[in-house]
């Protein structure tokens, strides 16, 4: 039922949409639209659609950022994709996130760990490994009393 819902979105939204899924249930359309070969205006576009179509809601407090609407849609279209594509992704979108952040990720050092970690299968193991050490320490570090 999901996938025939985000199939009447056409073929573009479909993709669109299978890489927010990769992101996460809550993304940002910055990070997604560094990823793809789309103009700004047509991508927006098929966010709407899938919004009018219950897919995806916009978050009003955060300008710029959507969720899926149940976690079930965004974890259909996340397995809809093949394991090598997926790690492919998870690596696009940890680069991006690299290119955003610079050296300094802050709140999103957790969220690059996980992207490098989902992304080994295709990528360079020694990324995840150092933003997961780096995220253990930052969590060590504001854990500990003063």
């Amino acid at each position: 039922m999901i996938e025939r819902r985000v199939e009447r979105l056409g073929g573009e939204a479909l993709e669109v949409l299978r890489h927010a899924a990769v992101i996460g249930r809550v993304f940002d359309v910055e990070l997604l639209e560094s990823m793809l070969d789309i103009d700004a205006g047509a991508l927006l576009d098929h966010l709407e659609s899938a919004v009018a179509a219950s897919l995806l809601a916009e978050l009003t407090e955060q300008v710029g950022r959507f969720r899926f609407a149940h976690a079930l849609i965004s974890q259909t279209l996340y397995e809809g994709l093949g394991a090598t594509r997926r790690a492919r992704i998870h690596r696009q979108i940890a680069e991006a996130l690299e290119e955003q952040c610079g050296d300094e990720p802050g709140d999103r050092l957790g969220e690059l760990a996980g992207h490098w970690a989902a992304a080994v299968v295709s990528s360079n193991p020694a990324k995840a490994m150092h933003y997961g050490s780096a995220g253990r320490r930052a969590r060590t570090r504001a854990t500990r009393p003063r």
